[in-house]
């Protein structure tokens, strides 16, 4: 992916440029594809094994509100 980055902006020096992008596309895209794809799969599995560490709580379950430790004190607010 790093080489068809660096060829395409050798082409279009814009990297904002649909021209730039395009040409990107067209060396990359199948990996790319490829890569998001893994990766979503990946994904997927994390989530169901935290599901199973967790005792398979049933999915329609209300949010429930849980004493903060500490750790993520302050974090989204």
């Amino acid at each position: 992916m790093l080489d068809a980055n660096r060829i395409a902006h050798a082409r279009f020096p814009d990297y904002t440029s649909d021209s730039c992008q395009n040409a990107f596309w067209q060396a990359a895209g199948s990996l790319v594809n490829q890569r998001l794809s893994e990766g979503a799969g990946d994904f997927a599995g994390l989530w169901y094994s935290a599901w199973i560490t967790a005792g398979q709580p049933p999915l329609d379950a209300q949010s429930v509100e849980t004493e903060d430790t500490g750790a993520m004190a302050g974090w989204g607010r």
